[in-house]
This record gives structure tokens, C-alpha cells and sequence, in this order.
């Protein structure tokens, strides 16, 4: 799945979920079911997303965390 323009695994995005507050998490897992290949993330979701990576590293795969956070351009409006 393209998670904003980013190549993520299913195992990641789970994984990923269960981390998350409940509407991304929700959007993400019904993504997944439903076998979307790309998602789109709103400014305020992506700030989510890197906030979690940043706040349990020892709760995510260090591969996923690399991925996302070498984006920057997740980091900016």
C-alpha cells in the first residue's frame, strides 16, 4: 500500500494501527481490508503518524520507522 506517496507493508500498516488514536487507525485498517493501494493523509494525520514514530520506538518495526521518518515532506504543510 502507498501510505501518502510511501510504499508500506500490510504487516506495517497493522502494526502501525494499533499504535494510532481510533478514526486513523480505523481508515487505515479499513484501507487494508479492503485492499486499497493508496491512501491519501490529511496534513493533521501524517503529524500523527510521525508524533507515534517518534513517541514508541520500541513499539514499531525499525524499518517502518526509518520509512516514514526520513520523509520530510511529511514534516511540513
Amino acid at each position: 500500500m502507498l501510505l501518502e506517496g510511501v510504499p508500506i507493508e500490510e504487516r506495517h500498516i497493522a502494526q502501525l494501527a494499533d499504535l494510532l488514536p481510533t478514526a486513523l487507525a480505523n481508515k487505515l485498517t479499513v484501507a487494508r481490508r479492503l485492499g486499497s493501494q493508496v491512501v491519501r493523509l490529511s496534513v493533521e494525520e501524517r503529524e500523527q503518524i510521525v508524533s507515534t514514530l517518534e513517541h514508541s520506538p520500541g513499539r514499531l518495526d525499525d524499518d517502518l520507522r526509518y520509512l516514514i521518518l526520513r520523509q520530510t515532506s511529511w514534516r511540513h504543510r
